[in-house]
This record gives C-alpha cells, structure tokens and sequence, in this order.
C-alpha cells in the first residue's frame, strides 16, 4: 500500500464497503476518471510488467483491514490484466475476519 495514498485506498474502501457488490461489477472501471486513482493504477501497472518480464510473483496486502477491500477492487483488476498465462499478481485474504470464508469462496 505504500505506492498508493492511504486518504486513496480509504475512499476507495468505503465506496467498496457501502456497496458490496463494487468489486464485482464496474469495479476499477468506477475509478478511472480519478486523476490521483489513474496516476496510482499506472504506478502498479509499471510494477506488474517488471513482475511479469522477471517471473517474480507480487503479493498484494493494505496490512490494515480498513483498506483491504480497496486492495481486493485493485487486485482482482490486475489479476485480469497480468494474470493472462501465468499467475504473477496475487492477493491475499486475512482469514481472522468475518468476511474472509465468502472472500474465499468467490476468489475460487
């Protein structure tokens, strides 16, 4: 989360948080226009093609729960682009909160 502003993930986050279903419908698609979303979202990219032309695998994780659902909406968006014929961005679900199982369940 350190390539990202917090005040970011945190907006992002509660939109996430009030709707659901945010990270299954339009989801980064709903953030494009964002100047300061676009300008992190390139940032990551950068990151995940120098992931991908080495074959090192990135983790993604906010280490506070309150930004996690912001990080799943951003994952699950560069799983879809980079995640193509090899898996090189991954997220990660801490299991110890009460929506993990579900989280689980829908990323399998």
């Amino acid at each position: 989360t350190s390539l990202l502003s917090p005040a970011l993930l945190e907006r992002i986050a509660v939109e996430v948080n009030h709707d659901p279903n945010a990270d299954r419908g339009m989801g980064w698609q709903a953030w494009q226009d964002d100047p300061e979303a676009a300008e992190a979202l390139g940032r990551l990219r950068r990151l995940c093609e120098a992931a991908k032309s080495t074959a090192i695998p990135l983790l993604f994780d906010a280490e506070q729960s309150d930004r996690q659902a912001a990080v799943h909406l951003l994952a699950r968006h560069l799983q879809a682009e980079f995640n193509v014929k090899e898996a090189i961005v991954y997220d990660t679900i801490q299991m110890y909160l009460r929506a993990s199982p579900q989280r689980l369940e829908e990323a399998l």
